[in-house]
């Protein structure tokens, strides 16, 4: 928790941006760096309806039925989702290339989950006991609704030659207002001689409302190319980045657990911080934590270190929207579910995405309730990318005088991470896992 509040925004932030950077022109073996003109643009989004991503429940109500009388009388999921980036050259001299990033990304949805059936009693029990738990009928509803938005408006300053990174800077603004309405959340507290069983509801607001401006420089400059690039090359990415900046606006919650407050509001917290509670004002926010200095919402300048491990792993022939067919080269990033493609025919990269197959997931969680495409966004023409984010812009403002109208009140809500729409529908399926868990525990 030491740094996860104080710097969530600008290191989240700034690991966004650093992703896209990633996946900049990363060339042939037959090709050398691009080479830019002013006013080249490049853009990608995609939109999304919630509700399709999510497969149909057959697989969860078999579930549910093989552990008796339960039975799923609600999983609706609606909702949309939307991310657009243009990346436009807006200056080109001698030795650089002055590239401007605007992105804007926004979510809406409710997901209603509601299970009833015959579930254990509340109470305290020893294993001997678990295959013969007294019932009762219970219904486990939870209701969570979301409007979230978040814009940037940046410059990035590449080395002409070798395209190598030396700084960025930018303002980020995003907005939320969150609400979870939950009941008879099963809960199970284990030790080594028994186990005990409760039903826990929860009515949890939370608004968030946050300007981030941020200066960013590499030494070196971030040289995140592998000339010449072939399959089968890896190479590591490896600099020092010195972030200043300044924080404003206000995270409030209503609603948490004492438990989870415990959890947020530490003691070394209070000692690093002065904070204590909602809400979380970051104008004001002050710490001397080593490494990391902020006073009244103003970031010192400090260092983080940046290392990544790429690789290039294939090589594909695809049509590409305004370019016809090119070949694009898949760029893996620290081995994991992150991936990027680059054209030397569109002299940038065409997509990014997560493959959700590299994500770890409950094993109680039914498979047809997850996505099975990759996550990600795809080359489209830089007017609707530029309309998508002016859309994105106007829905953050009403977002933000949402949350800015309920300040005060003791309503609304806000959690400030949310990229991904599934990361939603995975937080609600905790629910299902709950009961699925509780069920299975009195199995020997």
């Amino acid at each position: 928790m030491r740094k996860s509040i104080i710097m969530a925004a600008p290191v989240a932030v700034t690991l966004l941006l650093l992703g896209v950077l990633f996946t900049s022109p990363i060339v042939s073996a037959e090709a050398d760096a691009p080479v830019w003109e002013e006013g080249d643009k490049w853009a990608m989004g995609k939109e999304a309806d919630i509700g399709a991503m999510v497969g149909d429940t057959s697989d969860l109500e078999d579930l549910l039925g093989s552990l008796g009388s339960l039975s799923l009388d609600r999983f609706d999921v609606e909702g949309e989702a939307a991310s657009w980036i243009v990346f436009e050259v807006v200056d080109v001299t001698s030795t650089e290339y002055n590239v401007s990033v605007k992105y804007g990304g926004k979510l809406n949805s409710e997901i209603h989950v509601q299970i009833s059936g015959d579930l254990p009693k509340a109470g305290t029990y020893g294993f001997g006991d678990l295959n013969d738990l007294p019932k009762e009928q219970k219904t486990v509803k939870a209701d969570l609704i979301e409007d979230f938005a978040a814009v940037f408006d940046g410059n990035v300053i590449f080395n002409k030659a070798d395209l190598a990174v030396k700084k960025m800077g930018y303002v980020f603004k995003a907005s939320a207002v969150v609400s979870l309405d939950a009941t008879n959340i099963p809960t199970i507290n284990t030790t080594s001689e028994q186990i005990g069983i409760e039903y826990n509801s929860y009515n949890v607001d939370a608004r968030l409302d946050l300007t981030l401006t941020t200066s960013i420089v590499f030494d070196p400059s971030l040289n995140i190319y592998d000339f010449p690039l072939d399959v089968g090359d890896e190479w590591t990415v490896e600099s020092t980045a010195t972030v200043s900046g300044t924080l404003d606006g206000f995270l409030e919650a209503t609603g948490l657990p004492g438990e989870i407050k415990q959890e947020i509001f530490t003691q070394e917290l209070a000692e690093q911080t002065g904070i204590t509670d909602f809400p979380i004002e970051f104008d004001k926010l002050s710490s001397n934590e080593e490494g990391v200095g902020i006073h009244d919402g103003i970031i010192e300048s400090h260092e983080v270190p940046i290392y990544a491990e790429l690789a290039c792993i294939e090589m594909t022939t695809m049509t590409v929207t305004g370019f016809g067919n090119v070949e694009v080269y898949t760029i893996e990033v620290n081995g994991g579910p992150d991936r990027f493609y680059y054209s030397p025919g569109v002299k940038f990269f065409t997509s990014v995405g997560t493959d959700l197959s590299g994500i770890e997931l409950p094993v109680e969680m039914p498979g047809g309730l997850t996505p099975e495409a990759e996550l990600g966004m795809e080359t489209v023409d830089p007017q609707s990318a530029e309309d998508g984010i002016a859309s994105v812009a106007s829905y953050q403002t009403q977002v933000s005088q949402d949350v800015n109208d309920q300040q005060g009140t003791g309503e609304g809500s806000s959690i400030p991470f949310e990229i991904l729409a599934i990361i939603l529908v995975v937080v609600v399926v905790v629910v299902l896992v709950a009961v699925v868990l509780i069920m299975r525990r009195k199995k020997p």
